[in-house]
C-alpha cells in the first residue's frame, strides 16, 4: 500500500520537532496514519486527505491541542505538521 507521504520524508511540526515518516500503518475515510520517528521515539502521524484538511478542522485541532488530553488513556493529538508549501496537514498523536 502506498501513500502520501514517501517514507524517509522529513515534517517539521509547528513546535519545530523533526519526524521522519518510518511507513504507512493504513488509511481510513479522513486520511492517512503513518508510523514517524523524533528523538528516537516512534508517534503516530494522522495526515489528512485533500477533501478532508480544511480550515474549521484544522481549527479544532489547535483548540484541542492547546487544551491537552482530558486523560491519558485518550489517544490524543499532541501537535500540528503544516507544511510551509502545502495545504495538507496533519498531526502527531502516541503511538
Amino acid at each position: 500500500m502506498e501513500g502520501q507521504l514517501k517514507n524517509g520524508t522529513i515534517l517539521t511540526s509547528e513546535s519545530g520537532n523533526k519526524y521522519e515518516v518510518i511507513s504507512l500503518l493504513g488509511a481510513g475515510g479522513q486520511g492517512e496514519v503513518y508510523d514517524v520517528k523524533c528523538g528516537g521515539n516512534h508517534y503516530a502521524l494522522k495526515w489528512y486527505f485533500k477533501g478532508s484538511a480544511t480550515e474549521r478542522q484544522k481549527k479544532i485541532l489547535e483548540t484541542i491541542i492547546a487544551k491537552g488530553s482530558p486523560d491519558e488513556s485518550f489517544l490524543w493529538p499532541m501537535e500540528l505538521i503544516v507544511p510551509a508549501k502545502s495545504d495538507l496537514y496533519g498531526y502527531i498523536m502516541p503511538l
